[in-house]
């Protein structure tokens, strides 16, 4: 995904709508093939993107992730904002710039993934951030690592996570 110009007002843009337990972009979120571990190779150079993943689906998910650009906003409910899907681990995410908002909502059932990593009772994965402007958000995981792990009360492990002194990294609580 490139951004074709600079110039925001007429930037390229591109919105995706996972349906029910599939990614906005890329693998699903919940299903038989390995909750949306598999989601190929997505690289985002630039442009304006926005994805959304519904009820388990990550809004970016699976496999390998790198973000390099754009202003990105992905959201989930029970999947990451970026990572995996429920069940799914984070895959392997790396980014370098850009202005990227990611958010898993819990929809009230405290069952809810990481904003930038694992979805429900989904580990980590392997996190890098070197640049850009980031926030993450989760209403019951933990802003950047695993998700909520309901069996155990408890937050699934991290794997790794990697924040360069360049970037512009915040969350805004409510992990538990």
């Amino acid at each position: 995904i490139y951004a074709q110009s600079k110039d925001e007002s007429d930037m390229g843009r591109l919105e995706a709508y996972g349906s029910q337990g599939e990614a906005g972009i890329g693998g699903v979120g919940y299903g038989d093939d390995g909750y949306g571990d598999d989601g190929g190779n997505i690289t985002i150079n630039g442009g304006s993107v926005t994805a959304v993943g519904l009820d388990n689906g990550a809004g970016i998910g699976g496999g390998k992730i790198t973000i390099n650009g754009g202003t990105v906003k992905a959201t989930s409910s029970y999947g990451a904002g970026i990572g995996g899907g429920a069940y799914g681990n984070g895959g392997t995410i790396a980014i370098t710039g850009g202005t990227v908002t990611a958010a898993s909502k819990d929809s009230g059932n405290a069952f809810g993934g990481a904003g930038i990593g694992g979805g429900y009772q989904g580990g980590g994965g392997s996190i890098t951030i070197s640049g850009g402007t980031v926030e993450a958000i989760s209403e019951s995981g933990v802003d950047i690592g695993g998700g909520y792990d309901s069996a155990s009360g408890n937050i699934v492990p991290s794997g790794k996570i990697e924040i360069s002194e360049g970037a512009n990294v915040k969350g805004s609580g409510g992990g538990k």
